[in-house]
This record gives structure tokens, C-alpha cells and sequence, in this order.
């Protein structure tokens, strides 16, 4: 059973008072209409019917308890599919931040002991980044042969202005493990710093890392995603529209075009609820929503033709102020959502579970999330970053999200702050070994930070 004794101990929240902001008290309407509330993966779990597909399952166990490692080793069928693209886009949002972060420290941070190979490093981060011009001027001056050799894969991407399919990078460091049907294999815990790079003090190396490896990582799972799609008879373009949000950007270009035909063909109808089960999505709809508001020119135009389907449209179309996100509207219709959906769930069984709140808040993390994506999309990046921060902290154990976690430390990384993205390293560590690879650069600017200006940057 996914709920106990252990689940009902769980602290109420996280976060300090000092970064959580607090709602109005003005009474409002409901956040939803009944109709589109009892379509929510939250207020359908309170049925013991439908929770049951679901419960007993060690996969979906370990999930609820946030232990990631777990849920990848018990996850089966469709639910196999999502642990991959899970993990896929963890780790394609940790490769934003190696990049970020060794950008920062070759570029705006570059000290006087920084030789010729770094460009290979802020080269591939340029390439990642879609800086593709000032990438090749970097690889272009590189002197060791072996670095040049490296360099030549990403040739491809820097030419065509943009990563597509047909390009295969490789790992230089890490084992691959083979694609099979089976989700129990597992990348060899690698070396970190992978290799050595000469500064311009005689003698003196540097330890580094590549974050080549965390994306040769990254599409090994979605690989694996896509195939085992396959194998449950589930549409693998599902995989990409999960993955669309959390891409990096020199995928974008491919990955706007590829929007199109997905958003005139997927139908909402053919996603397995299994993928949202404990998840940042309500309804299918969402997904879609979500995935169109990613490419999306008028990102309003997207919510409003949203707004009749998708549940988190609906919600965030009514936070609109002056065509901006009103980040308190936000938070209320978050908070009022969890109140709402918990209320409705007892109402429908004529009793409470102790695992109702618990799962009441994913609605409310729900909300905030999408506020993050639509606030971003409208160039409010302050207001993303109050958003970020209320999820944080607002969070309860079982509805702390890992990929949006680590999708909040890369921003904060672009920001030039790297001690929360340092902090959630070591918290998932455990999980996601290869973290570690993005962990090192992390350090090495949280230093050179120290150095030059005595603060860390600075944050939300």
C-alpha cells in the first residue's frame, strides 16, 4: 500500500517563512468547477478502485517516497516508460546547468590560470547553450590534439545551428549500457573529474568534467523510454512531449518543428494515466498544454486556446492581469486548488484518508509549476523566480519534484548562483550518481564567485 504510517509522520512543509509568500485573504469563487476537478489524477485517487491499479506497485512505492533510485528499479509497463523519461529529463536539465555554470567560469569568471584547453569545455557549453558561433571560434583555437578530436562531434550541431536526431554524440568517459527492454541496467558509476586540462601556470593541471557525459546519459534513457513505449503499445511521441519543456536549447529549433505535427495528432484520450499518477500534470490535457506553451510565439493565445481543456490553463487564464501572470492570483488559486480538490475527495467517499493531504498538495504544486512555465514564456523572469521559490518551499516530502528541482538549479546556475543548485546536488546524489559531473564546475564557480565579488550572485 503506498500509504502508512511512515507516509502520515511526513512534515507539513519545508521551506522558511522568510522566502514563502503568503496569500490573500479576500474570499475567491472556486479555482474549478466539479466537472473538471473530478477529472484530476488527485481527486480520482481517493476511489480505492482506481488508486489500486496503482498501489502495491513497488515502482509507484518508491515514487510516492521520492526515492528515484527505486522507482526506476520497480517500475514496470507504462509506468517503465515514465521512469525513463523522468530520469531522461533530469538529467538533460543537469547538462543545462554543467553548462551554465562552466560557461560562468571560462567566460564572465576567467582567471589568469585558464589555458587554451579550457575552450574545449566552454566550447561544448556554448554549443549546448545554442551559441554556436562563439563555439566554434572556441574549438577553433584549441591546441591538444586529443581536445580537437573531442571537439569534432559537436562540428555537426554548430554548422546546422542546432542538434537534431541524426547527430550521435558520445560519451568519452562513461560505459553505455545497451538498449534493452529491461530498465534494470545501469550506467557504472564513473571517475569525477573525468580528465586533466593544462592552465598557464608551468607544471599545474586542472581536474574537469565533460558534460558531454550527462547528455549521452539524458538520451540513453529517453532511448529507452521510446522503446519500451513501444513495447506497452503506448505512442512514444509521448516521450517527446514530456521531454519538450525540460530540452536544452540547442535542441529547440528541431524540436519547435517537431511541435507541430505532435500538437495536430496526439489526442489526449491516448495517454496512459499512468503518467499522471504523482506527477505536475492533472489532466492529459495539461500535458499538451504545457508542451504547446513551450514553443509557442503568443504564449497567451496558447492559454487561452488551452483554457477549455487543459485544467491548468484554465486556472492560469484567470491569474492573468493586463496580459501579465499576477503572481499572487497564482498562489491563491494554487492553495485554494489544494483546499478545493481535498474537500471534494472526502466528499466523494464520505470519509478522509490520512493520505488525502498528501496528495492534495500535488494539485497545488500542480499550479505553481505551470506559473513557473507561463511566467518565463512572458518574460517575467522575477516573478518565475517567486514562483520557484513558493514550490520549493511549499512543497511536503512525497510532492517534492525532482526534475523540477533540478530545472530550478540550472536556473539559478544562468543566474550566476550556484549554492541551492549545490545543495540539490547532494540531496539527489543518491539517485542520480552522475550528478556528480555537474557538481564539480558547481564548486569551481561557487569559488571563483568568492573571489571576485565576496557575495554568490544573485538570487530570487
Amino acid at each position: 500500500m503506498i500509504y502508512g504510517a511512515l507516509l502520515v509522520s511526513l512534515l507539513a512543509c519545508s521551506g522558511s517563512t522568510s522566502e514563502t509568500e503568503t496569500t490573500t485573504e479576500t474570499p475567491q469563487q472556486s479555482v474549478l468547477n466539479q466537472v473538471d476537478l473530478e477529472r484530476t489524477w488527485v481527486f480520482k485517487s481517493a476511489d480505492s478502485a482506481w488508486r489500486g491499479t496503482f498501489e502495491g506497485d513497488p515502482g509507484w512505492s518508491s515514487l510516492f517516497n521520492r526515492d528515484y533510485e527505486g522507482a526506476i528499479g520497480g517500475a514496470s509497463g507504462a509506468g517503465d516508460v515514465r521512469m525513463q523519461a523522468e530520469f531522461a529529463a533530469i538529467y538533460r536539465q543537469a547538462t543545462l546547468m554543467h553548462a551554465h555554470a562552466t560557461q560562468h567560469i571560462y567566460d564572465t569568471d576567467r582567471q589568469e590560470e585558464d589555458g587554451t584547453d579550457t575552450l574545449y569545455l566552454r566550447g561544448v557549453s556554448r554549443t549546448i547553450l545554442g551559441e554556436y558561433d562563439d563555439a566554434k571560434s572556441d574549438f577553433g583555437l584549441l591546441q591538444s590534439e586529443n581536445l580537437q578530436t573531442y571537439a569534432t562531434q559537436w562540428s555537426p550541431i554548430i554548422e546546422s545551428k542546432g542538434w537534431n536526431p541524426e547527430i550521435v554524440l558520445e560519451g568519452h568517459f562513461v560505459n553505455v549500457p545497451p538498449l534493452t527492454d529491461s530498465a534494470k541496467d545501469k550506467f557504472r558509476v564513473e571517475t569525477v573529474p573525468h580528465f586533466s586540462i593544462d592552465t598557464t601556470v608551468e607544471g599545474v593541471q586542472a581536474g574537469v568534467t565533460d558534460g558531454t557525459e550527462l547528455w549521452v546519459r539524458s538520451r540513453w534513457h529517453e532511448a529507452m523510454a521510446k522503446q519500451m513505449a513501444t513495447s506497452v503499445t503506448m505512442d512514444p511521441r509521448w516521450v517527446d512531449v514530456f521531454m519538450g519543456p525540460w530540452l536544452t536549447p540547442m535542441e529547440m529549433s528541431f524540436a519547435t518543428e517537431q511541435s507541430k505535427s505532435i500538437l495536430n495528432e496526439l489526442k489526449p484520450d491516448s495517454l496512459d494515466e499512468s503518467w499522471l499518477f504523482l506527477s505536475r500534470n492533472l489532466v492529459a490535457e495539461d500535458v499538451l498544454f504545457l508542451y504547446a506553451l513551450h514553443f509557442a510565439e503568443k504564449p497567451l493565445g496558447v492559454v487561452s486556446e488551452w483554457s477549455n481543456k487543459s485544467v491548468l490553463a484554465t486556472i492560469l487564464s484567470n491569474c492573468l492581469v493586463d496580459a501579465k501572470l499576477d503572481v499572487p492570483k497564482v498562489l491563491d488559486a494554487a492553495g485554494n486548488l489544494e483546499l478545493e480538490v481535498l474537500e471534494a475527495m472526502k466528499a466523494s467517499q464520505g470519509k478522509e484518508e490520512p493520505f488525502y493531504p498528501l496528495f492534495a498538495d500535488f494539485a497545488e504544486q500542480s499550479v505553481l509549476i505551470a506559473g513557473v512555465a507561463l511566467a518565463e514564456k512572458l518574460g517575467q523572469r522575477e516573478d518565475s523566480g517567486r514562483l520557484r521559490l513558493n514550490a520549493r518551499d511549499l512543497a511536503l516530502q512525497n510532492s517534492k519534484d525532482a526534475l523540477f528541482l533540478t530545472g530550478f538549479a540550472a536556473w539559478d546556475v544562468q543566474n550566476r548562483y550556484p549554492l541551492r543548485a549545490q545543495d540539490m546536488v547532494h540531496k539527489y546524489s543518491g539517485d542520480f550518481p552522475a550528478f556528480k559531473v555537474a557538481g564539480h564546475p558547481l564548486g569551481t564557480l561557487q569559488i571563483r564567485l568568492g573571489r571576485s565579488a565576496g557575495v554568490p550572485g544573485a538570487a530570487n
